[in-house]
This record gives C-alpha cells, sequence and structure tokens, in this order.
C-alpha cells in the first residue's frame, strides 16, 4: 500500500521547525532527508527513522521494524530527533 500525501504532509508539518527537511517520492513511498542525509521515510503511512546511534539512544523503548526504528509521531518530539542524528 503506498503512503498517501496527507500523512506525508502531516509528518512534514510536524519537523516544520527544522530548516532543511526534504523528500523524494520513492515507489509510493517518502524518503526523508535532514540537511541532504537520510533519516528515515514513511512506509506504509508509518513514519520510520533509521536506528542510528543518537535515535536508538533518544527512543529506547520504540519497536525494531524491518531493520528500522518505528515510532509513533506523537510520542518525542520529531525535532528533537531529526536535529540529534
Amino acid at each position: 500500500m503506498a503512503s498517501s500525501k496527507e500523512y506525508l504532509n502531516f509528518i512534514l508539518e510536524q519537523l516544520s521547525g527544522l530548516e532543511d527537511i526534504t523528500h523524494r517520492a520513492m515507489m509510493g513511498e517518502y524518503v526523508l532527508y535532514y540537511r541532504g542525509k537520510v533519516f528515515g521515510g514513511i512506509y506504509d503511512d508509518r513514519f520510520l527513522v533509521k536506528p542510528t546511534k543518537s535515535a536508538k539512544a533518544m527512543m529506547s523503548d520504540a519497536c525494531a521494524e524491518n531493520s528500522i526504528k518505528a515510532i509513533p509521531s506523537t510520542t518525542i518530539s520529531l525535532n528533537t530527533v531529526v536535529e540529534g542524528m
């Protein structure tokens, strides 16, 4: 199932406090970039974060899914996670 543009816009709105957030559509899903580096994506209308050392430290209670950390967007400030990567 492809991710919706509405969910992408919701996540981008949550990240609007950060500069240099970009995205690219890829095979019905979206890859998210911060300052030109991949930090996660939207897959099947789920926001997934690349499991970097800092992301794991900030989201120690998040569940791993397909080698990527998945977190509900309301659990933690997305800006805090992305800036810490």
